[in-house]
């Protein structure tokens, strides 16, 4: 980091940035130009890490000039990686400038990355492509979609098995089998759970978050055909892997969306590669475990945490009302989630809410829309801030 670094300077330069000088179509056609010098002499020196296609998304860059000028303007990412950054920047930028990117996480946090030029080209007009590496850690997943980054690592050389992530049920697993499992997943940051069986597992379900089921569809008592079944038909779509020595037991399963198979004996490498493949299938935003961040910026957080507070207590007065089929206790708090959540910074508990409403209301009962309103729940209990690490 250089020890001259002002970041209070470069973020007082950013909030009085210039606009970037081009309108969509000028925009459109700089890019033309940059994928076909990519194509010619003046490929940029290849990034060690993967790089990530975030073309188009618009941040502020800050530069130092070697005359101890500072200037702003609005910038256009071209690529980004864990060790640098291809940018847009309407102006020439000096090899080895100092400079601080000023992006935007998927949960809406401004974040200064120090960063130094490595190379300038000159696209048009006052426009030049600038790469830039960073002079700090940079986690990527903070402005790459899990299923982006996991589709581009996945064709990348960079994917190892610590990229997979979440929580398994194991269903209908023998304890010798798992502990097996348990070895060959212990460089990912995966957790197992266990249910005995099919009917354990959808209470589990019903009540805790997952991102993977995995069960042994050679063991009666898992139900793998019923487990499917209901899990299909509770709207949730949780990715499913079937393990198997007798590939009559899972027909049918096998071109199911959200299902992969595995056949016994297998290794670590299939285990990871079957993982994988269902992370980077569509799945239902309101399935899982992973944490649900607020997308408000940080001075706002000290409301949410109230919010978050009551919302704990709504919680219990679902449940309270799925237990005793009080259809119209379990809209009104539905209700006055939907009508809250977006403006406490959380869209997907809006869509959550919205779900649980139209499902009491489609049945006129709670107890038969248990499974909307327990996802609600669910979802509830995964909302966070950002620096809540429960």
């Amino acid at each position: 980091m250089p020890q001259n670094l002002n970041r209070h300077q470069h973020k007082a330069a950013a909030a009085e940035a210039r606009q970037f000088p081009a309108n969509e179509e000028q925009l459109a056609e700089y890019l033309r130009t940059v994928h076909e010098l990519r194509q010619t002499q003046i490929t940029p020196p290849k990034r060690c890490s993967t790089r990530f296609d975030v073309e188009g998304l618009r941040v502020v860059m800050t530069v130092m000039h070697p005359g101890g000028s500072l200037t702003a303007s609005e910038s256009v990412l071209l690529d980004l990686s864990e060790g640098g950054a291809g940018v847009l920047y309407p102006g020439f930028v000096h090899q080895d400038s100092t400079c601080v990117v000023h992006i935007d996480t998927l949960q809406k946090e401004r974040l200064q990355i120090a960063a130094q030029s490595v190379w300038c080209r000159f696209i048009g007009r006052t426009i030049h492509a600038v790469g830039v590496r960073w002079l700090e850690k940079v986690d990527v997943r903070k402005f790459v979609s899990s299923r982006d980054w996991l589709e581009q690592m996945a064709e990348s050389d960079d994917f190892s098995s610590s990229d997979l992530s979440g929580r398994l049920l194991a269903v209908g697993i023998d304890d010798l089998e798992l502990t097996l499992l348990q070895s060959y997943l212990s460089d990912t940051t995966i957790r197992i759970d266990t249910a005995k069986d099919s009917g354990a597992a959808i209470d589990r379900l019903a009540a805790e978050g997952f991102d993977f089921v995995m069960v042994d569809s050679d063991n009666p008592e898992a139900g793998a055909h019923t487990l499917h079944a209901h899990i299909r038909s509770a709207g949730t779509q949780e990715p499913m892997l079937f393990v198997t020595s007798k590939p009559d037991g899972v027909l049918g399963l096998e071109s199911a969306a959200g299902v992969s198979i595995l056949s016994r004996p297998y290794s670590a490498d299939m285990v990871i590669g079957a993982l994988r493949d269902l992370s980077l299938d569509d799945v239902n935003p309101l399935s899982g475990s992973k944490p649900i961040f607020c997308e408000l910026p940080d001075a706002k957080h000290g409301p949410v945490t109230t919010y978050l507070e009551r919302l704990r207590d709504s919680s219990g007065t679902l449940e309270q009302a799925i237990i005793a089929d009080k259809a119209g206790e379990a809209v009104r708090v539905a209700q006055l989630i939907k009508n809250t959540a977006s403006g406490f910074g959380f869209p997907l508990l809006e869509q959550a809410a919205e779900s649980a409403i139209v499902a009491v209301n489609a049945s006129g009962s709670a107890a038969e829309a248990e499974v909307a309103l327990r996802t609600l729940c669910r979802v509830i209990s995964r909302l966070r801030l950002r620096d809540d690490a429960a």
